[in-house]
């Protein structure tokens, strides 16, 4: 679990701030998310296969716009 210090003369507003950019750091949200409710393998892989291939065709129209150059 993140934490912050204080520092003097800070507002609650800035240490709220850095609290929550180390949260999203350690991906602390997403874990949260993601424990919420019951994923069965299925959908877990499903998932994991979606990303890939997005990453995938992320990839392939990078290398297109390069190769336009």
């Amino acid at each position: 679990m993140p934490y912050v210090r204080a520092m003097d003369g800070e507002s609650i507003d800035e240490i709220l701030k850095r609290f929550k950019k180390k949260c999203e750091k350690e991906e602390l949200f997403k874990e949260i998310r993601r424990r919420l409710r019951y994923e069965s393998r299925r959908e877990r892989e499903r998932r994991r296969l979606h990303r890939l291939i997005r990453k995938r065709q992320a990839q392939l129209r990078k290398a297109a716009e390069k190769g336009r150059r």
